[in-house]
């Protein structure tokens, strides 16, 4: 089955000791903080002592690509840094026209760390072609990621052929999993039915989407167990 995917989105310690609190209470299998909402190294240590068990993603997300971080990549770069070398985090994510771009040596720097690396791609306005997304996750690949992550918004059902498709198609010459999400509520098929076009990894939310189209961990549990309890 398809791995669920919890981000925590507190935006002081008050919010993310409450977010955990009702973590504790929904099935799931991997914790997403979004450290761009807010970081310490107090938060970061309750997470992974709240759900030792769960596969930790530690993601700062830009503002260029929905998230909001807007300092500079110093400041990032340091608190990546800061990160991997806690020994908490299992998984980093990096923007692949992002720090990717601009300082490709971190991906090599991070990885010594120990931790693997979850290489995203956002698109807010459109879903590229068929190709584009292709050499987006080959990149991906060619630069050390563990796992490529794609989210596209759709504007057609037509989009969301284009992102099955590319999917499938990497799946078969790419030995590294991939992500691929189609955004809104056009897309929401994707987030349920991904592991039968390769897509190892969707997100559930809390009370607070990070993503257009997100849903609850508890509709999302519910969605994917009634579809394959279908087929």
């Amino acid at each position: 089955m398809i791995k669920i995917c919890v981000p925590v989105t507190g935006m002081n310690m008050k919010e993310i000791e409450s977010q955990l609190r009702e973590m504790a209470l929904l099935e799931f299998d991997m914790i997403e903080w979004r450290g761009d909402y807010f970081f310490s190294m107090e938060a970061l240590e309750l997470i992974k002592s709240s759900f030792p068990e769960k596969e930790f993603l530690f993601t700062i997300r830009t503002k260029e690509e929905g998230g909001e971080f807007q300092q500079d990549e110093r400041h990032l770069s340091q608190i990546l840094f800061t990160a991997a070398r806690s020994d908490k985090v299992d998984i980093i994510d990096l923007e692949l026209e992002g720090i990717c771009k601009t300082n490709p040596e971190i991906i090599g720097q991070l990885r010594n760390l120990g931790v693997k690396l979850l290489i995203s791609n956002h698109d807010f306005e459109k879903t590229p072609s068929k190709e584009e997304l292709i050499d987006r996750y080959k990149k991906m690949e060619s630069l050390g990621g563990d796992i490529g992550k794609i989210a596209v918004m759709p504007h057609t059902p037509e989009d969301i052929k284009i992102l099955v498709e590319a999917a499938k198609e990497v799946g078969e010459v790419m030995e590294m999993p991939i992500v691929a999400i189609s955004m809104g509520e056009l897309g929401m098929e994707t987030r349920i039915k991904g592991i039968e076009f390769g897509s190892i990894i969707t997100f559930g939310c809390l009370e607070k989407a990070s993503a257009p189209g997100q849903i609850s961990v508890k509709e999302l549990n519910e969605k994917i167990k009634a579809h394959y309890k279908q087929v």
